[in-house]
C-alpha cells in the first residue's frame, strides 16, 4: 500500500512539474528587466489570437500613431501654401503623394515583449521605438534630402527648357513632402532639428502652374487605333492642367509613338482576345533631347472583337499616360 501511495505521489509531482513548465513558457516572453520608459521609448500594444498576430497588430498600432499626425500636418502645411489658386486635380494628386509619404514603413520598431493575458487568453505584444535612435536616423534622412533639394534648385536655374525646369521643380515638391513628413515624425517622438534648407514652396508651386500653362505639348501617334490612343492621351494630359497644341512647330514637348493591335488565338472560341502594344518617346523640342521612352503592352478579351480592341486601347492609353506624367518629374503630379 505504501509503495502504491509513493507511486501516485511521484506521478502527481511529474504532472505538476510538466504543466508548470508549459504555462510559464507561453504566459511571458520578454526581455527580462528591460525598462521601456516613456522618456526614452514610444510604445504601442497589439492584441491577437496568436503571437504572430499580436506582433503584427503592435507594429500596425505604432504606425497608426504616426500616420494620422504626419498626414494631417503635411496636408495642412501644403494646403496653406497652395491656397485656393491651384486646380482641383493638381491638389488631389498632391494629396495622393502626401498619403504615400505619410504611410512609409517605420524603421527601428521592435517587439519589446510578448505575453498572454490570463483573463482573455489572448496574446499581447509591446512594440517599442527608441526615440533617440529614431531622431538620429530621421535627422540623417533630412540631411540627405536637404542636399538633394539644393542640387535640384541649382538644376532649375541651369535648365535650358520648360520641361527640364518642370522636372526639377516637381522633384523638389516630392522631396519637400518627404521632408515635411519626416519633420512631423520627429515631432511625434519629441524632437525637432532646425538648420535645414528653407524653401519658398509657394513660389515653387506657382512656377509649376505657370510652366504647365505655358508649355505646349504635341501628341502624334501612328498605327492602328492611332486616333483613339491619341485622344485618350490628350484628354488625360488636358485634365491634369497641361496644354495641347495641334502644331508641332509651336510646341515645346513632342510625344510621339506607335500603336499596334494583334488578335490572339487562345483556344477559346467564345471570346476574342487582342494584344495592344504602345511605344512612346518624349522629346524636349527646346533642347532637342529625348527625355523619356515608354513601351507597354496589354491583353484584353471580350465576346465582341471590337469591344476587346476598345478595352485594350483604353487600358494601354491609361497606363502610358500615367507613365508620361512620371517623366515630368513627380509621380502623382
Amino acid at each position: 500500500m505504501a509503495d502504491k501511495t509513493f507511486l501516485i505521489f511521484i506521478v502527481s509531482l511529474f504532472l505538476f512539474s510538466f504543466t508548470g513548465c508549459s504555462d510559464s513558457s507561453i504566459n511571458v516572453r520578454k526581455e527580462d528587466g528591460k525598462d521601456f520608459s516613456s522618456s526614452r521609448y514610444l510604445t504601442a500594444i497589439g492584441i491577437g489570437k496568436s503571437e504572430a498576430e499580436a506582433r503584427r497588430q503592435a507594429v500596425a498600432e505604432m504606425s497608426n500613431i504616426f500616420e494620422s499626425k504626419v498626414y494631417n500636418e503635411t496636408y495642412s502645411n501644403t494646403k496653406a501654401i497652395i491656397g485656393s489658386s491651384e486646380e482641383e486635380v493638381f491638389e488631389k494628386r498632391v494629396e495622393s503623394n502626401i498619403r504615400i509619404v505619410s504611410a512609409v514603413k517605420l524603421k527601428g520598431v521592435k517587439i519589446g515583449k510578448t505575453w498572454v493575458d490570463e483573463n482573455t487568453g489572448l496574446y499581447n505584444s509591446l512594440a517599442v521605438l527608441d526615440r533617440l535612435q529614431a531622431r538620429e536616423h530621421w535627422t540623417d534622412e533630412l540631411e540627405n534630402i536637404d542636399e538633394m533639394i539644393q542640387g535640384e534648385l541649382a538644376t532649375v536655374d541651369a535648365a535650358a527648357s520648360k520641361i527640364l525646369r518642370l522636372g526639377s521643380l516637381n522633384r523638389i515638391v516630392n522631396l519637400w513632402l518627404q521632408k515635411e513628413a519626416i519633420e512631423s515624425r520627429l515631432r511625434v517622438v519629441g524632437f525637432m532639428d532646425e538648420n535645414f534648407t528653407e524653401i519658398d514652396m509657394k513660389s515653387v508651386f506657382q512656377t509649376i502652374s505657370k510652366i504647365r500653362a505655358e508649355m505646349m505639348i504635341h501628341v502624334d501617334i501612328m498605327g492602328e487605333q492611332e486616333q483613339s490612343v491619341e485622344s485618350h492621351i490628350s484628354e488625360f494630359l488636358t485634365e491634369r492642367g497641361y496644354v495641347l497644341r495641334d502644331e508641332k512647330e509651336f510646341s515645346n514637348v513632342l510625344i510621339t509613338g506607335r500603336v499596334a493591335v494583334k488578335p490572339l488565338q487562345l483556344n477559346n472560341p467564345d471570346v476574342h482576345f487582342v494584344r495592344v502594344t504602345l511605344s512612346v518617346d518624349i522629346v524636349d523640342l527646346e533642347s532637342g533631347a529625348q527625355i523619356g521612352e515608354i513601351s507597354e503592352n496589354l491583353r484584353k478579351g471580350h465576346i465582341d472583337q471590337s469591344e476587346a480592341v476598345r478595352k485594350a486601347v483604353q487600358g494601354i492609353s491609361a497606363i502610358v499616360s500615367e507613365e508620361l506624367i512620371q517623366t515630368f518629374g513627380l509621380k502623382n503630379l
